[in-house]
């Protein structure tokens, strides 16, 4: 039982909490320039659009995988499991963003004193 459930939970967190969590950083921007660009909602609204647009994409790619890997293993699928895993897959999500952004930072630094460098 135990299995099942952190199998479950592993299974929640990779599909849907990472799929929304990386729909609305990278399709966040775009669909905002899109409704912008076409003048179609205020800025209030192009929030909520976003919102609803990468959570419905999130939640038919994990329902497709989830039905898919049900055939082959024995998942749960449980309201608290979903909360958890969400909780989890943003916190990945942080964790990886930033330390993403703080090597950008480092190797934008180390660059930009090369540059420095040749110029003098």
């Amino acid at each position: 039982m135990l299995q099942r459930f952190l199998l479950s939970l592993l299974f929640s967190t990779i599909t849907f909490g990472i799929i929304y969590s990386f729909n609305y950083l990278y399709l966040d921007e775009k669909l905002s320039k899109l409704w912008h660009k076409y003048n179609l909602f205020d800025k209030d609204l192009r929030v909520l659009v976003n919102g609803s647009i990468t959570s419905s994409i999130s939640i038919v790619s994990s329902m497709i995988i989830f039905y898919y890997l049900h055939n082959y293993f024995s998942l749960l699928k449980h309201p608290f499991i979903d909360i958890i895993s969400i909780i989890i897959a943003t916190i990945i999500i942080i964790i990886i963003y930033k330390y993403s952004h703080k090597l950008y930072k480092i190797h934008y630094q180390k660059n930009e004193k090369k540059l420095i460098t040749k110029d003098n």
